[in-house]
């Protein structure tokens, strides 16, 4: 047991009641069901909005393409080197060479089309498992959590 007086199995239980603990929790099983989904097609869940926000955004400066999906850019980056090498992304030559920006590809186009069927059943199994008037609840919910947690402590 811990020294601290004030620190009670109680409290330890308590910090089980985590919103952040929960939320990964739910974060990792949610994106295993959609890794294994998008097997057929060779893509990560991770991978997938990269594709698809460079389809309806592009072309994206790397900085730009992170915060619309809000990831930081090293991983960002660690998500782009398999989507350049099956050649679903290209980069755009600009007149700015400290300026990069990445399009999407034919072939990115394509894997989004032969990926989506799949996604789609993916995204019917949590809509229709919490029945479609509360996933867009939940949708909105997560859309608050994230303004929540933008904001920092002080």
């Amino acid at each position: 047991m811990p020294k601290n007086k004030l620190l009670t199995a109680r409290s330890l239980e308590n910090c089980l009641d985590c919103a952040c603990l929960s939320l990964r929790q739910a974060s990792r099983m949610v994106t295993q069901l959609f890794d294994d989904a998008l097997v057929p097609v060779g893509l990560l869940s991770t991978q997938l909005p990269v594709l698809v926000v460079l389809a309806l955004y592009g072309p994206l400066t790397i900085s730009r393409l992170a915060s619309l999906i809000i990831i930081d850019r090293t991983t960002l980056n660690r998500n782009l080197k398999p989507l350049e090498d099956r050649n679903y992304i290209q980069t755009v030559a600009t007149n700015d060479k400290r300026k990069k920006l990445l399009e999407i590809s034919p072939k990115g186009r394509q894997v989004i089309a032969d990926a989506y069927p799949l996604w789609q059943k993916a995204q019917g199994q949590i809509v229709q498992g919490l029945r479609p008037d509360h996933w867009k609840k939940v949708r909105e919910q997560l859309g608050q959590l994230v303004q929540i947690a933008g904001k920092r402590l002080s």
